[in-house]
């Protein structure tokens, strides 16, 4: 079994802060930014992803409409 990408998502309360803070440690912009996420592409190949805890909610209501 080969695994093309891994995505790691980290949850925050102000989405704004935590990616400013991720661009100045990984030295780089994000790949995108919109209002219910944040990504970088890391040199692994693996995705950084940065979600609102607000918006945790409405990611697993949706997710469980889709799975029922």
């Amino acid at each position: 079994m080969r695994i093309i990408t891994a995505h790691f998502i980290l949850y925050f309360t102000e989405q704004s802060i935590s990616t400013q803070f991720y661009e100045n440690v990984l030295s780089m912009k994000p790949t995108l930014n919109v209002p219910v996420m944040t990504e970088y592409r890391l040199n692994s190949g693996a995705i950084l992803g940065l979600m609102p805890i607000a918006g945790l909610g409405m990611f697993l209501f949706l997710r469980r409409k889709l799975l029922t």
